[in-house]
């Protein structure tokens, strides 16, 4: 088994999880930070996408740059379905481009969503995608660029619940927390799950514009990355403190835990629990 990751120091390792050895993709790196990676099985290449406004395309085997994408601002969020790459950057701007010709977009667009962007995933119909925010809302859009179909995109505020107000004179008002993750259920298509730094994990139906459910109970810590089997049958939830509050004392452990599905509308029950003292940022199901 082979995995791939990167961190603060712009560059891209590859790691056997076999014998636990690392090695990194030496011939070429990020100017900055590398916020995300991920791995087409189709052509055997990684793609990077950097706070230095950069997507790099990488040989998995050799570790040597095959591309670059030059971007107008930092990557925030990227998923790779088939051959679309999709693209989420700051000041809203998102780019969708066919791996086999990464050098031109095939669309550029602003997301539906007024704040910066925490996470985008593509649907498994390669129809549209989900994209979620740092204001507790979710988007959900298109991706043909006809009328009709732009007329069926959406967004709806979550991941939101009542507090008191300021002073006791003011009226309540509404705590509104980041929805950090977004993933599909790969067989129920129109089905996708959302994590917020609530601490809640949500499941929607994104046809019929409601919520299927709320997993319980909720987690003591934001949810950092949610992500289902390729089945759909397991879905794992990290969670850990996202500084949301800025740098503060904290007690609550890292967690990683695999939830089982008899199918999303029934009640899903965990079948493993771990806690690790490390910060956790992105859980991927194999």
């Amino acid at each position: 088994v082979i995995s791939y990751g990167a961190g603060l120091d712009g560059r891209v390792h590859r790691l056997d999880m076999h014998n636990y050895r690392t090695m990194g993709f030496e011939k070429g790196h990020h100017e900055d930070a590398v916020k995300t990676v991920n791995y087409c099985h189709d052509t055997d290449r990684v793609f990077s996408g950097s706070w230095d406004k950069t997507m790099m395309v990488w040989d998995a085997k050799t570790g040597s740059s095959t591309g670059k994408i030059d971007l107008p601002d930092k990557v925030y969020s990227c998923d790779l379905k088939g051959n679309y790459l999709l693209i989420a950057m700051a000041n809203r701007h998102v780019h969708l481009h066919d791996t086999r010709r990464i050098d031109v977009p095939l669309q550029r667009r602003e997301s539906s969503l007024k704040y910066q962007t925490r996470s985008i995933r593509l649907s498994p119909t390669l129809k549209g995608f989900v994209i979620t925010s740092v204001e507790g809302r979710v988007g959900v859009e298109y991706i043909d660029p006809s009328e009709q179909e732009q007329a069926k995109k959406y967004a709806f505020k979550c991941h939101r619940e009542p507090a008191a107000g300021p002073t006791p004179a003011d009226p309540p008002c509404e705590l509104v927390y980041p929805v950090n993750a977004v993933c599909f259920h790969p067989v129920n298509k129109d089905t996708f799950a959302t994590g917020g730094a609530d601490g809640v994990v949500a499941m929607w139906d994104a046809v019929n514009r409601k919520r299927i459910k709320q997993l319980t109970p909720k987690y003591p810590s934001s949810i950092a990355s949610l992500d289902f089997s390729p089945s759909g049958q397991y879905l794992a939830i990290a969670s850990s403190y996202g500084f949301e509050q800025g740098e503060r004392e904290y007690s609550i452990s890292c967690l990683v835990l695999v939830y089982f599905f008899t199918n999303t509308h029934t009640n899903p029950y965990v079948v493993m629990n771990r806690t690790q003292s490390l910060f956790t940022r992105s859980t991927h199901l194999m």
